[in-house]
């Protein structure tokens, strides 16, 4: 699960202590978010998933304007990762006109 893997990677590099924490500031939701969408084994919503990519976005770019380059690459990766996800879910139409 994709919120599972970011919760991870923010946690080795100290961004978060918590799944409390990592609900609120990242996610943008109730503390209990990341508890029970992984006890309930439900898709974590799409709000949730932008929030963290815009939320890892910004957070790369801090690291950078601090040439912390590796960081910001981490960051950038696993925003990667979750608009995949958002994209994953969308809806496509393969017959749209093209202009």
């Amino acid at each position: 699960m994709i919120l599972g893997e970011a919760y991870n990677v923010l946690r080795t590099i100290g961004m978060t202590d918590n799944q409390y924490e990592f609900s609120r500031i990242w996610l943008g939701r109730c503390r209990s978010y990341m508890s029970s969408t992984i006890a309930r084994q439900r898709r974590p919503c799409a709000d949730a998933l932008l929030t963290l990519a815009a939320n890892l976005s910004r957070a790369s770019a801090r690291f950078r304007q601090s040439y912390q380059h590796a960081q910001a690459n981490m960051l950038d990766d696993l925003g990667g990762k979750v608009w995949a996800e958002v994209m994953g879910r969308a809806k496509i139409s393969h017959s749209l006109p093209l202009s």
